[in-house]
């Protein structure tokens, strides 16, 4: 299974400082202001780079920053610009505001480039606001600060590797499980807070059913919202935090899965019930 759904941690450079400081020459007792501006923070962006099909390699490595950019100087010195940040992700990734759900960038073709966080502005140094009443400024201004930004990645999140997809028509040639697998990165893409799925094991093959599990068992860990799986399988019923019984539309019993689920196999061979795993 592709592991093709990530979190992770981004933040661009932060502007450097003006400053403050005054032209010193030889023989000139009270120089003008010459302070330089901060250098700008730099960017972050996402790069599709076609040799990648699975976001696995951000699984241990959550956190990426680009360089702040350098302070100004004397003599006018403006600081270095911070130094970009290129990000790669296979073709197809679609990247989201973790807090927000908005998208930022859908990299669907190859090369494609996006800016997904710009840098800080550098701050301007005293030069910049001296005035023929205020000729010999002491402050400068700060560079803008930047604060970190989560996003996640959602296509790939049920098993697809998404540049298997993206020249192939939806039509009789995807399996059963594709499909499914489809269906429910659909779902999931919307970023609501409760998100049901009725049976989803339904009309796949084992194989299938076993990516199923797996993509399920790693939502769970990374999913923000509330997930209501109605099931009669026992290992989907394996990954719930909670269990609702109901049997002939009337709630049977609810609580832990440890409490309930030992009490189902029990039962399961003599009572007709709809089983409902939940997963906050």
């Amino acid at each position: 299974m592709f592991t093709d759904y990530t979190k992770i941690i981004i933040k661009a450079g932060d502007g450097g400082n003006g400053v403050a400081t005054f032209r010193r020459e030889k023989y000139v007792a009270a120089g003008g202001p010459d302070g330089g501006d901060g250098g700008n923070g730099g960017n972050i962006y996402f790069q599709v780079d076609k040799d990648k099909n699975t976001l696995i390699d951000f699984r241990y490595n959550k956190k990426f920053k680009a360089k702040n950019g350098e302070n100004g100087s004397g003599n006018h010195c403006n600081g270095r610009y911070g130094e970009d940040l290129y990000i790669k992700v296979p073709i197809g990734t679609v990247v989201k505001d973790a807090k927000t759900g908005k998208v930022i960038a859908d990299l669907s073709n190859e090369n494609q480039v996006e800016l997904v966080q710009k840098g800080g502005r550098g701050g301007r140094g005293n030069s910049h606001f001296a005035t023929s009443t205020r000729q010999a400024p002491r402050f400068s201004e700060d560079g803008e600060k930047i604060e970190e930004k989560e996003i996640c990645s959602l296509l790939g999140k049920v098993g697809l590797c998404t540049r298997d997809y993206i020249d192939r028509e939806v039509n009789s040639s995807l399996s059963g499980g594709e499909i499914k697998r489809i269906e429910i990165a659909t779902v999931l893409a919307r970023n609501t807070k409760l998100t049901i799925f009725d049976e989803p094991e339904a009309g796949i093959d084992l194989w299938s059913f076993n990516e199923l599990i797996d993509a399920f068992v790693e939502i769970k860990e990374n999913y923000a919202g509330t997930l209501l799986i109605i099931s009669h399988q026992e290992r989907i019923l394996n990954i719930a935090d909670e269990i609702v019984v109901i049997a002939n539309g009337v709630v049977k019993n609810i609580g832990k899965k440890e409490e309930i689920l030992p009490t189902l196999l029990e039962v399961s061979n003599t009572g007709d019930c709809c089983l409902n795993g939940g997963n906050n």
